[in-house]
This record gives C-alpha cells, sequence and structure tokens, in this order.
C-alpha cells in the first residue's frame, strides 16, 4: 500500500509541496504517469483529453496513492469533482 504525505514550504506566498510516496520523493510523478498511461490520457467520465489524476477516495478519508483509487480526469471534470473547494476559495478570496 502507497500513502504519501506532502512537506510544504511557502515561496514568495505561494505553497509548494514536495510530495513523498512510500517514503520515496518524487514517486507521486510515477504513479501519475502510469495512471495517465493506464487510461490512455482520456478523462474517465468525458472522454477528452486527461490532465490531470483524481483521488476516488480522498486522502484525508483513509484513502491511498494506489493505481486502484487514482482515475484521469480532464481539469473541467477534476474541477466539478471538488467543487467544495472551489467554493471556499472563491469566500476567502
Amino acid at each position: 500500500m502507497i500513502r504519501h504525505r506532502h512537506l510544504a514550504k511557502s515561496y514568495y506566498g505561494h505553497l509548494v509541496r514536495d510530495t513523498y510516496a512510500n517514503g520515496q520523493k518524487g514517486s507521486w510523478w510515477e504513479i501519475r504517469k502510469r495512471v495517465l498511461e493506464r487510461d490512455s490520457y482520456k478523462c474517465v467520465q468525458c472522454g477528452n483529453k486527461a490532465e490531470e489524476v483524481h483521488h476516488l477516495i480522498p486522502l484525508s478519508r483513509g484513502g491511498t496513492t494506489t493505481m486502484s483509487n487514482l482515475v484521469s480526469l480532464c481539469k473541467s471534470c477534476h474541477d466539478k469533482q471538488h467543487f467544495h473547494l472551489r467554493n471556499r476559495k472563491n469566500n476567502y478570496g
């Protein structure tokens, strides 16, 4: 089972995260690439070009960074999945 954690740093007011999966720096990007390749770089919801990877079960709810918990989504579909976060951002700035 792969879990990942974020180490955050602030540069010029922007939060930058180094991602670790299973204790290895940068392995998130390898898993992300494999998920996009598995889904043929197509959004699993609408079929458009996928550029983002989404956790089906969020990490905050015990989800893991594993192939079975990740799907490829286009930006539009990913934004719809995170509508609650978009509203929070609009409310605070």
